[in-house]
Formats: structure tokens, C-alpha cells, sequence
């Protein structure tokens, strides 16, 4: 255990009187180290250790209590013990507890959290009771994680090991015991997943092969987990199909040689656990086409490739369902999606198109082996998408384009909403998978946008002209998602928009660059008209010629941000 300062008596140190003083100090520390970011604590715990000499009473009081609220919210130390024999494999992504597949090469947190509580109870309870006290004890003084490298936790853990590895091979002999064995697993893993936020209607049970892997990193031992590690932490991950062919590459290579330095059973991970961990996945696709997907090096990769992408889908359209209220919501009701679940939802999407990316750079959507999954999954995910999002889409568009005012209160989750589904049309499209109902809504927008418009180009005499003008404007934001202007909808004989483009010059208010934008483009119109033909109006529109290009000699005024 590393060297640290003398533990504090149990007695009150000298010229130390105990009393209402300590709870003002512990409550203070609490409040400062909660303020704290970790590595900070750890930074100060470490000052106070380096002071030379014996720190004062005080301060080692203070060390105590900092030392307690680092310590105070960890309180199942013996599971922690046994789940860090599972690191180099554990990962902690939500994402794929949506798949309803089970993942080569990793263990979520739920399956670790299930191998304790069955393997306490029936390979080692004595132990995990010991090594719960024992860390205890240790923790009295100590944070956990210096605790957790201490010799005392090395030893516990090896016991753990040999344990576990007895009674899993034990249980492998016989049929009966191993499938009571997955059954006890399986429901320990549905009630700690449906704990989680990532909790799906009817999540998998625990897989065999799932087991299995557990183990095989049992039986490895840490040495050639390290080694895969290594070679993990010094993948090459330079982007586009180039630089995924050279990782592929270096994957291949260094499952040899990982082999070759007696790491052979676990060598298999490491284009798993670039998957998993790096999110490699267009080095993983390419590593699958040179492997071969019915080959035992290439199988793993591509099941797993095709698992992170059926749960990316299934958690795209469940946390839509979730954030939009779409089981409860109320007609006409607005959406409150927060920035969180917002960004939430965009790294989803963007996680599901950099997978198709891959999956096409690859052969994994040509493959009778894997091309049903991801086309199954797409299919899924586009129902939900073009049905009940897009009809709150338009909805909540429709009202935002109505408003003459401002926006209402929702305006600008609504364009969050829009760029979503616009961002979701241009996937669908790059990667030729462009649904009818997909198109159908998109024109139906346009549509319902264009009939704002033509509400909002009705100006009444008692009309503020600059309100008018906003509201055009903001219709014009909406259209601008989908790639639509609202001056290919007027013609240069609209009266109303020459009087709002007259009023706006006259009047010199300043202009930001949305509305310069599509006050130049109807004075494009406008030339392109008079040159073609005269008419009774062409006298308004020379005049307002006129106006806009001794504006632009002047300069225009700007908006200031």
C-alpha cells in the first residue's frame, strides 16, 4: 500500500477538543470537495500527505473527512473487488442494452453486477463476507482507489478468481447445473437493468457466450489483458477508407502478435474492444471484409458490428418516444425536450449514420449473413422517425409558422426538431434507403409552409410592416432547413412583399444576413421580371430597384449581435 501519513487516533488529537466544531468542519469539507471535481480532491489529499513533518490536528481531521466523503458513497467495495476483474472488458454503454443481441467480446455492467450476486452466494459467500469487511477496515483511512491497489486487495482478488473459476467449471460439466446457472444469472441481470436508464420492454437474457468470455478473461489472467491493452491504446485511427484499411491492418498484425507473446486466448478481443471501446467501427467493418464473416475471426467482429447498429436504432426511437411524449402526449401540446436529451438524441443519430458509413464500406450489407439484421433495424427505425416524429414535426411547425408575433414557446426546440428530421432525410438518401412516406411528409411541409406564407403576405392596414416582415422571416428559417426559400413562392407582383421591402429600406432598419439574403433575391426576381416584360406595376418595381441599389452603394446596416 502506498505510504501515507500516520491513520488518526481513535481518541480526539492533542490540543483537539471534540464537539460542535467537528460537524461545522465535516459539514464545510463536504460542501467543498462536493464543488470539487475528483482528480482536484485527490490533489488536495495529496498536499496535505506530502506537508512535511506531522500535520497539525486539524488538518488531520480534515484529512479524515475528506478521506470519509470520498469513501462515504462506495459502500460495496467486495463487488467493486470482484467486477475489476473484468476491466479490460467491462463496458458501460447504454446503447446496447436496446440490441435484444448478444455482443461479443464485452460484459455491460448488469452482466458483472449478475456474475457477483450468483457467484457470492454459491462459489465463495465466506470470502465475499471477508472481503467486505477487510476493505472496510482499509477504507477506514485510505481512499478507496489506493485501497483497491493495495497488496490486501491483490490477494482478495486472486481468491475471488481461482473461486469463481472452480465453481464455472464445475458448473460446465454438467447440462443441468449450467442451465440453472444461466437462469439465476439471467434474472439477477433483468432486475439490475431495469434499474438502469437504458430499460427496454424485454431485454435478453444473460447469453452463454456471454459466460463463456467471462471465463476465458478469468482464466487469462491480467498479463494478457494488458498486452491487449497495449496494443489497443496504439491503434492507428487516422479517418476515411484509407486510414480504416490501415487500422484494419494493424489489427490483423497484432492479433498475431499477440498470439506469438502467449496472449492467444484473449487475442481475439482486440478488434472487439476497438469496437467497443474507440467506436472503430469502419476499421472493424474492413476488418471483418478481409477476414471473411463466416471465419472464426471475422463471425465475432460482424456480430457485433450488427449489434452496436440494431441498438443505436432501437435507442434512436425509444429516447425519441421517451423525450417527445409520443404514448402521452396531447394534441397541440408543446415539446420540452431538454439540451441534454437533445444532444442525447443527435449523437444517436450521428452513431447510427458513422455505422452505416462503415457497414457500406465494408461488405456487411451485401452479406446473406448480416444485411437482414441492418436492413430489419433501418426499417424499424424509419417507421418510427416518419410516423408519430414527423407528425409532431409538422405540427409543431405549423404553429411556430403561424405565430405573427414570435415564435411560441417551443420555437426552438421545434427547429431542433426540424434540422433533426431534415438531418435524418439526408442520411436516408446517402445511403439510397429513401422511404415514399419519408418524401410524402417532406412535400406536406413545403406545403402547409408555403400556406403560412400566403397568411402571413395578407398585411391589414393596421399591420406593423417590421412585425409583418419577422414573421416572413421566420418562416423562411423553417423553409431553410429542407433547403427552401420562401422568395421562390412570391412573385416579383407581390404587392405586399414590395411594400415591406420598401418600408424596411425607407424606414433604414438594420438587416441581418437571413433577411439581406431574401431581400436580394427578390430584387433578382425583380430585375429578371422587368427585363422579360412590362406591365402596370413595373413603376413600383423600378422604384424599388432603384432603392435597393442606392442602398448598396451607401452600404447596408447590420444588426448588431
Amino acid at each position: 500500500m502506498p505510504q501515507r501519513s500516520p491513520p488518526p487516533p481513535d481518541s480526539p488529537p492533542a490540543g483537539h477538543e471534540p464537539g460542535a466544531g467537528d460537524a461545522d468542519i465535516r459539514a464545510k469539507i463536504n460542501d467543498l470537495v462536493a464543488r470539487l471535481p475528483p482528480t482536484l480532491v485527490y490533489s488536495l489529499l495529496s498536499e496535505i500527505e506530502d506537508m512535511a513533518g506531522q500535520p497539525p490536528a486539524r488538518l488531520r481531521l480534515v484529512r479524515r473527512f475528506v478521506v470519509d466523503h470520498l469513501n462515504r458513497q462506495r459502500i460495496q467495495r467486495a463487488r467493486r473487488l470482484f467486477t475489476t476483474l473484468f476491466d479490460a472488458v467491462l463496458i458501460d454503454d447504454p446503447v446496447l442494452y436496446h440490441a435484444g443481441l448478444p455482443v461479443p467480446g464485452m460484459i455491460q455492467r448488469a452482466d458483472a453486477g449478475a456474475l457477483w450476486e450468483v457467484l457470492s452466494r454459491d462459489a465463495f459467500p465466506l470470502l465475499a463476507v471477508e472481503a467486505q469487511e477487510s476493505l472496510d477496515e482499509a477504507a477506514r483511512d485510505e481512499p478507496l482507489d489506493r485501497v483497491m491497489r493495495s497488496p490486501l486487495a491483490d490477494g482478495l482478488r486472486a481468491r475471488m478468481r481461482e473461486a469463481s473459476l472452480r465453481h464455472l467449471d464445475g458448473v460446465h460439466a454438467s447440462p443441468k447445473a449450467a442451465s440453472a446457472f444461466l437462469a439465476a444469472l439471467s434474472r439477477s441481470r433483468l432486475r439490475r437493468q431495469a434499474l438502469t436508464d437504458a430499460a427496454v420492454e424485454r431485454p435478453p437474457a444473460f447469453d452463454p457466450e456471454t459466460l463463456r468470455l467471462a471465463r476465458d478473461v478469468l482464466a487469462a489472467g491480467d498479463h494478457p489483458l494488458a498486452l491487449v491493452l497495449e496494443r489497443l491504446d496504439h491503434l492507428p485511427t487516422r479517418g476515411g477508407t484509407g486510414g480504416w484499411q490501415e487500422t484494419a491492418d494493424a489489427l490483423a498484425e497484432d492479433v498475431a502478435a499477440l498470439s506469438a507473446e502467449g496472449a492467444q486466448g484473449v487475442a481475439h478481443l482486440l478488434p472487439l474492444l476497438a469496437m467497443h471501446r474507440r467506436q472503430l467501427y469502419g476499421a472493424a467493418s474492413l476488418y471483418v471484409t478481409d477476414q471473411g464473416i463466416p471465419t472464426p475471426q471475422g463471425a465475432p467482429v460482424a456480430a457485433a458490428l450488427t449489434a452496436h447498429f440494431v441498438g443505436a436504432c432501437r435507442a434512436l426511437a425509444a429516447v425519441l418516444g421517451r423525450v417527445l411524449a409520443l404514448q402521452e402526449r396531447l394534441p397541440g401540446s408543446p415539446i420540452r425536450p431538454k439540451p441534454r436529451e437533445m444532444a442525447q438524441i443527435d449523437a444517436l443519430r450521428q452513431r447510427v449514420e458513422t455505422i452505416m458509413e462503415a457497414a457500406q464500406a465494408g461488405t456487411l450489407l451485401e452479406n446473406r449473413h448480416t444485411e437482414p439484421a441492418f436492413s430489419l433495424a433501418w426499417s424499424a427505425l424509419d417507421k418510427a422517425v416518419t410516423g408519430k416524429v414527423a407528425e409532431v414535426a409538422l405540427e409543431r411547425a405549423a404553429v411556430a409558422a403561424g405565430a405573427r408575433r414570435s415564435f411560441p414557446t417551443d420555437g426552438d426546440e421545434t427547429v431542433w426538431l426540424l434540422n433533426f428530421m431534415a438531418s435524418f432525410e439526408a442520411m436516408a438518401q446517402r445511403f439510397s434507403r429513401s422511404t415514399l412516406e419519408m418524401g410524402q411528409w417532406r412535400e406536406h411541409f413545403l406545403e402547409e409552409m408555403q400556406a403560412q406564407l400566403n397568411r402571413a403576405m395578407k398585411i391589414g392596414a393596421e399591420d406593423p410592416l417590421d412585425g409583418r416582415m419577422a414573421h416572413v422571416l421566420r418562416i423562411n428559417r423553417l423553409c431553410g432547413i429542407f433547403g427552401q426559400r420562401v422568395t421562390a413562392w412570391i412573385g416579383p407582383t407581390s404587392q405586399s412583399m414590395v411594400r415591406l421591402i420598401t418600408h424596411r429600406i425607407q424606414s433604414g432598419a438594420a438587416m441581418d444576413p437571413e433577411e439581406e439574403m431574401l431581400t436580394a433575391d427578390f430584387l433578382e426576381t425583380a430585375r429578371t421580371e422587368l427585363g422579360r416584360s412590362r406591365y402596370w406595376k413595373s413603376e413600383d418595381l423600378m422604384q424599388l430597384v432603384e432603392l435597393l441599389e442606392q442602398r448598396t452603394q451607401e452600404g447596408p446596416k447590420r444588426k448588431a449581435f
